[in-house]
């Protein structure tokens, strides 16, 4: 009877010992749980849904949560990517736990697409497998449009809710006006000019007038506001740059003063050519191009895009919604042959000359070198500007007709 107990105890011990190998043993053999993503956030906006999220603040913070603990060291800002289209964006990429979180280095551009990417080969701290995912969200605000020539661009205001130059070379001397709705329906994002003196003065700066050159802008304006003409900008009146709006509405002049070339008569040494589209006195066959359709039509009540550019050969182009109206060579004249636009500031008559530009007006506040063009007079006269004004640019290079055409399609 105790052999018996013996071997019962025997074969019991010898049983469980196979039974704590095999337990042991599946233990082992069981797979590692994978690596889920809970949540994606920004601030509190779920990114993780059926469609894109949009409206996402850009100052946001992005994070990660997931099923189990991450493995830190597969977290890098290689395997976690925020990008803008093919650039990736700087980033700080930190994990904690279960969460990893996003923080981008610069606040994110308005209105722009974005898109994170989680890559496959970040693991659990357990060493649990993830698929990786990638999701694309949309900033608030107004889309941010990088125009052709960038790094010539010397000065960009785009009137939101204020008069600051977004390049940071140009500085506000002087504003009065208020904000509106924008072309895109954005609050306080266009400025509001209500004909009666507003107007917006920067400070003289040599890189606003240049050789070469190109000035675009947005603008809208109403019929019933043009019985007579309105100046809307310019640096100096005739010896810089103005643009005059007809009453009307039935042209416009975009008057520019140039150096002059060599010439028989010895004229010299600056000249201004007074062009406007449907109706300029240019001769010698130097109108190229010239609109003959209702310039009313084409903008009354309308935003549109106004281009004006000249170079150094003294060609001269203006554009609206990309599309050109008037084309003229001004060098093509024997006694006026004019070339690159300059500032006329040297000769005796120029006595009383302010520079600084005036946006809302065909100079700024206190030139006194043109008499027909006094501030204190015409801003009770209905001469100053009505109307709105949004995504002021100057350029210190000619734009193509292709590089205006590619900034209204950005743009409009």
């Amino acid at each position: 009877m105790k052999k018996n107990n013996l071997k019962i105890k025997s074969l019991m011990l010898a049983a469980s010992f196979i039974l704590v190998i095999t337990l042991t043993s599946c233990k082992e053999d069981d797979p590692v749980a994978d690596l889920i993503l809970n949540s994606l956030t920004a601030g509190s906006i779920d990114l993780d849904g059926a469609t894109s999220a949009d409206n996402i603040p850009v100052d946001a913070t992005i994070t990660a949560t997931f099923s189990s603990n991450v493995d830190e060291s597969t977290v890098t800002t290689s395997t976690v990517v925020l990008t803008e289209g093919s650039t990736t964006v700087a980033t700080t990429v930190t994990t904690s736990d279960a969460i990893i979180t996003i923080a981008p280095t610069d606040e994110l551009k308005p209105g722009t697409t974005y898109g994170i990417v989680i890559d496959n080969t970040v693991k659990s701290s357990d060493g649990g497998s993830f698929g990786g995912i990638d999701f694309a969200f949309k900033t608030e605000g107004k889309s941010f449009v990088t125009p052709p020539q960038e790094d010539n661009q010397v000065a960009y205001w785009n009137f939101d809710g204020n008069t600051n130059d977004f390049t940071g070379n140009q500085t506000t001397v002087f504003e009065e006006i208020t904000y509106t709705d924008d072309r895109q329906g954005f609050a306080n994002g266009a400025a509001s000019f209500n004909g009666d003196g507003n107007i917006v003065e920067i400070a003289f700066n040599s890189n606003l007038i240049n050789t070469n050159h190109t000035l675009n802008v947005w603008y809208k304006v109403d019929l019933a506001d043009y019985d007579g003409s309105r100046f809307m900008l310019g640096m100096a009146t005739e010896r810089g740059f103005f643009n005059e709006i007809g009453g009307g509405l039935g042209w416009f002049k975009y008057a520019t003063n140039h150096t002059v070339g060599n010439n028989p008569s010895n004229n010299g040494p600056f000249g201004t050519a007074w062009t406007d589209p449907n109706g300029d006195g240019q001769t010698n066959d130097q109108v190229l191009v010239d609109f003959e359709g209702s310039i009313a039509d084409l903008v009354d009540g309308k935003w549109v895009m106004l281009t004006m550019t000249t170079d150094e050969a003294g060609m001269k182009n203006i554009y609206i919604n990309g599309t050109i109206m008037m084309q003229v060579d001004l060098n093509n004249n024997v006694d006026w042959p004019l070339e690159g636009l300059a500032l006329n500031d040297t000769d005796a008559a120029a006595v009383g000359l302010d520079s600084n530009f005036g946006i809302g007006w065909a100079c700024s506040r206190t030139n006194a070198a043109t008499g027909w063009s006094d501030y204190e007079t015409d801003k009770n006269n209905n001469r100053t500007y009505k109307g709105l004004l949004d995504d002021l640019r100057i350029f210190d290079v000619a734009l193509s007709q292709s590089d205006v055409s590619a900034l209204y399609n950005a743009e409009k």
